[in-house]
């Protein structure tokens, strides 16, 4: 009985707690609409029985669960969620844990499928929340990538909640008159290719420098394009292609990112997310040891020190960028700089970063052709961030030499 008043006790206070939260995200909205965000995800771990919490999340109740719709929607039509095989009928669990594949509408052996599903044509489709993933190598391995991208899916959309949601749009969402953007009806489509060889026989003729990429997004079919590495994983180059879809994506139609100006921060902020993990839960991102951060300082704190001054950087369109002798370095600065604008004085520079990526991306070209630079959205101008990116630079050096 004592235990049980306790938990009583417990219980009451965890409500009680979420509701201060739910409070507090509802003032943050404002002026912060990411960081509301996150405190609705963190009130809703205490209280997840909180109907507008779980609704502001873009959950659907099922008896006493809640749900994602795609969740529910597959639960009503009499599948399951199985770890390795990803969604499945029921009614065919018996014959596929004994090794028996369903391969279009015929029962066959585990083996027979692997060799028939070699051609890309004839692969595994793997559908998750958000994301169809189509392999030739592996239906558990798709079900591994589908798991990833929707622990980086929702990272990505708590960081980055002002990008798909305006103040107002937020404020509905908020009072439950809008439905969370999370929700797409058109899932992000991922190939994942065999091999290296058949990721560039496929992608060669419309991709002439295909050989110089180890993944890529194309814009034209809305496709992240990469391949099984044997002896690597290159997860942190589908989170990179997958960064860019995800913004490009926010809009239905095609357009030009950052062809006048600010293109470096389009590269910048995927290479930042290269360095995404989650392990057991919990998610980390930006390690200073990551190696483009690593790069980054080596070429800014080096002798030669190699840095271009952010007001020369922001003022460069994406071929000023891309055809510079320096791109490999153009890439690392870009790395470093969009680490620094994210973790500066615990965000300091965040939401203005997330504005700039905001107008860029933005279906309307005024809007895109007038995007404000990282001087007057952050009321700091670009040679004091100069100097704040390189003291900060040299105090994480420091730190990882010295940990």
């Amino acid at each position: 009985s004592d235990n049980r008043y306790w938990q009583t006790q417990l219980r009451h206070h965890q409500k009680e707690y979420a509701k201060k939260l739910f409070l507090l995200s509802r003032r943050a909205l404002k002026d912060n609409p990411s960081y509301a965000y996150q405190l609705v995800r963190e009130a809703a771990i205490h209280d997840p029985d909180h109907r507008q919490l779980r609704k502001v999340l873009g959950f659907v109740q099922l008896g006493n669960e809640w749900m994602t719709p795609f969740a529910y929607d597959q639960i009503k039509k009499g599948n399951e969620w199985h770890e390795h095989y990803g969604w499945i009928p029921k009614n065919q669990l018996e014959r596929i844990a004994a090794g028996e594949r369903n391969f279009k509408g015929s029962w066959v052996s585990s083996a027979k499928e692997n060799e028939l599903r070699r051609n890309f044509s004839d692969g595994w489709q793997i559908r998750t929340d958000h994301y169809l993933i189509k392999t030739n190598y592996s239906l558990e391995r798709g079900v591994e990538l589908g798991k990833s991208l929707e622990e980086f899916h929702e990272f990505f959309n708590e960081t980055f909640a002002s990008f798909f949601n305006t103040p107002e749009q937020m404020k509905k969402l908020f009072d439950e008159t809008a439905r969370s953007v999370r929700l797409d009806a058109r899932p992000y489509c991922i190939h994942y290719y065999r091999s290296r060889e058949e990721y560039l026989n496929r992608l060669k003729k419309q991709f002439p420098t295909i050989e110089q990429t180890n993944g890529v997004y194309m814009t034209n079919d809305r496709v992240v394009h990469f391949y099984h590495e044997p002896n690597a994983t290159n997860e942190g180059t589908l989170f990179h292609e997958a960064t860019h879809q995800l913004f490009f994506e926010s809009q239905g139609q095609s357009r030009p990112i950052g062809e006048q100006a600010h293109f470096w921060i389009i590269e910048g902020i995927a290479c930042y997310m290269e360095s995404f993990i989650c392990q057991n839960g919990v998610v980390t991102v930006g390690d200073p040891k990551y190696i483009r951060f690593c790069r980054a300082r080596a070429n800014l704190l080096s002798e030669k020190n190699h840095y271009l001054p952010l007001r020369l950087f922001a003022g460069w369109g994406m071929k000023e960028f891309q055809h510079s002798p320096d791109l490999t370095k153009n890439y690392a600065q870009a790395s470093g700089l969009a680490r620094f604008l994210m973790h500066y004085e615990n965000g300091r520079y965040r939401e203005s970063l997330v504005a700039q990526l905001t107008s860029l991306y933005s279906g309307d070209v005024r809007v895109r052709e007038n995007t404000k630079g990282l001087d007057l959205l952050t009321g700091v101008d670009y040679e004091e961030l100069d100097r704040q990116y390189i003291d900060d630079s040299r105090q994480l050096e420091r730190s990882v030499m010295n940990p």
